[in-house]
């Protein structure tokens, strides 16, 4: 038998790998250990919930059986729980447990064991590549790194750390000419995971907020197209945004999936339309422990309290939401819904509020400034690639 080993792997109807084994190896599967296998129990949005490991041999004898035939042999290694991104806690078949500490992207950083003491800590380069410490099996952004060749497992596509690239080229290469066909996140691995089918918003806020109360919010579709950007006012009762009441905290945010959008409550305070659902992830947003950050208007409408002559940056500040005008709200509803109508694929993804700078506008569809150059119903007609699509009704 050559002195090569060969690998298969099994997908799933969602593009998630279920299962790898060794095809062949230079022992052959006559003797223990044979041939390896690992089986993933997965649910139902492709997380892995529990993870087996698999012996193939033909010895006799071994396991108990009596029999020559080449037979597979597994046993539980991981069950893994969730938190709000990626795993927090694995339990081990003896019962012993290992807790998980991460950072904004979800890559594993620290992992503790049942006591509290350190077992591994983990420092990466910006692309992914271990600079520091052993990575652990799900590192970096919470996806596996396969031994047999030291490649990323990010779904249909493999990952090269080193290169910062996926080794194939992304399916869907035809929506984004600009970009090359392999890149991953857009080259912002820091700030942006790879796109997975999620339209997101980056706020870029000032660290100084009593000079500058206003930030740009910037709405991007699953491939990173900017499709909108309109101004919030991210100031609160006092500076400090590690304190209730206090400004908007830097930080990534969740936006619900099942929730997205919430419409009751005072029309005064939030607008005549639905506020925008954020769960703290990381960064100050949850350090601080602060909860129901959301992206609302409000304040602004003469029948309800509010005064319509108002700009936005005379608005009454909130207590660490983040405000909009009301046409905005309006514009960033109807936009987002577009988005999933047209595309299955688009779902709810992230909300950072960053310090870096504000990026020119790319796509053509707001300008250079920070108000859209086109009309609501012109972007309502947004197609996926991010062009104006000519309405044919």
């Amino acid at each position: 038998m050559p002195n090569t080993w060969e690998y298969r792997y099994r997908y799933n109807g969602m593009g998630e790998r279920e299962s790898k084994r060794e095809w062949s190896n230079p022992g052959g599967d006559g003797t223990a250990p044979g041939y390896a296998w690992t089986y993933y129990l997965l649910g139902g949005t492709k997380e892995q919930l529990s993870v087996w490991q698999g012996i193939q041999t033909s010895q006799s004898g071994f396991c108990g059986d009596t029999g020559g035939q080449s037979q597979v042999y597994f046993y539980p290694t991981e069950y893994l729980t969730y938190g709000v991104s990626s795993v927090n806690i694995t339990t081990h078949p003896n019962g012993t447990q290992e807790y998980r500490i991460t950072d904004h992207l979800g890559s594993n950083r620290v992992t503790l064991d049942n006591t509290g003491s350190v077992v591994t800590t983990t420092d990466y380069a910006p692309f992914g590549g271990a600079i520091a410490g052993v990575p652990p099996r799900k590192g970096f952004i919470d996806k596996e790194r396969d031994g047999e060749h030291g490649l990323g497992n990010f779904g249909v596509r493999a990952y090269d750390y080193d290169a910062g690239r996926f080794t194939s080229i992304d399916p869907l290469l035809e929506k984004m000419p600009a970009w090359s066909p392999y890149h991953y996140g857009h080259n912002s691995p820091i700030t942006r995971l790879d796109p997975s089918g999620e339209w997101d918003i980056t706020v870029h806020a000032s660290e100084n907020r009593t000079d500058n109360p206003l930030a740009i919010a910037i709405v991007r579709d699953r491939n990173g197209n900017e499709v909108y950007r309109f101004k919030v006012k991210v100031v609160g009762q006092h500076r400090d945004r590690m304190k209730e009441d206090g400004d908007t905290p830097f930080g990534v945010y969740d936006i619900e999936d099942n929730i997205t959008w919430y419409s009751h409550g005072s029309r005064t305070s939030y607008g005549p339309n639905p506020r925008l659902v954020l769960t703290t992830l990381s960064g100050e947003a949850r350090e601080s422990g602060r909860s129901e950050i959301r992206i609302h208007g409000g304040r602004q409408e003469d029948a309800y309290g509010g005064n319509s002559s108002r700009t936005l940056e005379e608005l009454p500040s909130t207590r660490g939401c983040l405000r909009a005008m009301d046409d905005a709200m309006k514009t960033l509803k109807s936009l987002t819904d577009k988005l999933e109508q047209n595309d299955s694929e688009e779902t709810p993804g992230i909300l950072t509020v960053t310090a870096d700078p504000v990026p020119s506008a790319s796509s053509g569809i707001t300008g250079s400034g920070t108000e859209p150059t086109f009309t609501i119903e012109e972007l309502l007609n947004i197609d996926h690639s991010g062009s104006i699509r000519v309405p044919t009704e």
